[in-house]
């Protein structure tokens, strides 16, 4: 299969999505090595990428009233189209984002065979916006829903969004594929470099949450459990930050917590893997109405599971840590409930120790890699 992957998106960037569509890209190229690539200029960063299979162009900024904008949109699909005719490609993958003309454009006026992966929420309540607000999001809906009806099928990443995209959209073939992770990144074994830097072998155990937005993903809970279990000897490690996150310091410093907590700050992406093998158990926690919306499928999760470390997450999606012995589902509103969940994966791991972590680990490679989640779509693209 010939294909051709586009995307505006900045793989460059330390979040969800463009570690994600990076992780898939490199992935794709493994097993497509001929597979091209039309992606913004940023993106030239990566040496994974190569002048010779890549078109780069250069992504202005998304205003909607912008003529340049909308010029620019239709000659990036031109140029899109020009590729899948050169090359004779077969499928076109891409990830929409907002504002998605170029893709409204491949999808419905050039009538091209475009895949669209790892769908999620596109469309926002526009009750209480400004009034040039709720232009752009109307503009936006439409240009979305467009290239989505028009696409050739569709996979989301939670049984949530499939229902909602369905209800608009009732005859596009969609599939669900959750997120997953390069476990080859993630490993089990423990980075020494991390312990030592913030001494952590001071601690009996250590429980912690990386990555963004902290105050909202676990760090409040873990201030809560550890207030109320300070005759534990345990460490709790924060790695990443969010404008919550000093205050939220300040308050654990009131309450004498401060010895137990290690905040690292913002930690680039190539640093996660080792702080990650650093944690005993991780939490990963969510906004549950959110959950409950759009579906929750964690990529932060799967990155403890491929690091060896059980996991405590909200309990809407995600079922796999309940049914595989991975990990505990609870409200995050629960304090008892995490509380028991962290004292039983501390005990687990007093009695089963690296085995536990390997297992963990293997679970991840065989179920939540990016190889497997590749799997899932060729199954999925060969059958439209």
């Amino acid at each position: 299969m010939r294909i051709l992957y586009f995307s505006d998106i900045d793989m460059t960037v330390p979040d969800g999505p463009s570690v994600n569509e990076q992780v898939f890209c490199k992935t794709l190229l493994e097993t497509f090595p001929d597979t091209r690539f039309v992606l913004p200029q940023n993106n030239t960063k990566l040496a994974f990428l190569r002048n010779e299979n890549t078109l780069f162009y250069p992504a202005p900024k998304k205003k909607i009233l912008s003529p340049a904008y909308w010029l620019h949109a239709i000659k990036t699909a031109y140029a899109v189209k020009k590729e899948y005719k050169a090359h004779n490609v077969d499928l076109v993958v891409s990830r929409m984002t907002l504002l998605p003309l170029a893709l409204f454009l491949l999808t419905g006026l050039f009538k091209i065979p475009v895949v669209l992966k790892s769908q999620g929420k596109f469309w926002f309540d526009k009750s209480h916006v400004p009034p040039k607000d709720k232009l752009y999001l109307s503009i936006n809906e439409y240009i979305s829903f467009g290239s989505i009806k028009n696409c050739k099928g569709l996979d989301t990443v939670s049984p949530q969004a499939r229902t909602a995209i369905e209800k608009s959209a009732p005859n596009v073939k969609i599939t669900v594929i959750e997120n997953s992770t390069n476990v080859e990144d993630f490993s089990p074994e423990k980075t020494r470099r991390i312990y030592k830097e913030h001494d952590l072998s001071a601690f009996d155990r250590v429980i912690g949450y990386a990555g963004s937005f902290p105050s909202e993903r676990g760090l409040v809970q873990l201030m809560t459990f550890a207030q109320n279990n300070q005759d534990r000897n345990f460490g709790y490690l924060i790695a990443g930050y969010d404008d919550k996150t000093a205050a939220i310091k300040q308050k654990i410093d009131d309450k004498n917590l401060g010895q137990h907590f290690i905040f690292t700050g913002h930690v680039p992406y190539t640093d996660i893997p080792a702080v990650l093998s650093c944690i005993d158990i991780g939490v990963s926690f969510d906004d549950v109405e959110r959950a409950k919306t759009i579906g929750n499928s964690s990529q932060k999760v799967r990155q403890y599971l491929s690091a060896g470390c059980p996991c405590i997450s909200i309990d809407i999606g995600n079922d796999f840590l309940k049914d595989g012995d991975l990990g505990t589902l609870v409200s995050p509103d629960d304090d008892a409930a995490i509380a028991a969940a962290i004292l039983h994966w501390h005990n687990r791991i007093t009695e089963e120790g690296q085995a536990l972590r390997t297992r963990l680990h293997q679970y991840a490679t065989q179920h939540l890699s990016a190889q497997a989640a590749l799997k899932q779509r060729l199954a999925f693209w060969e059958g439209l």
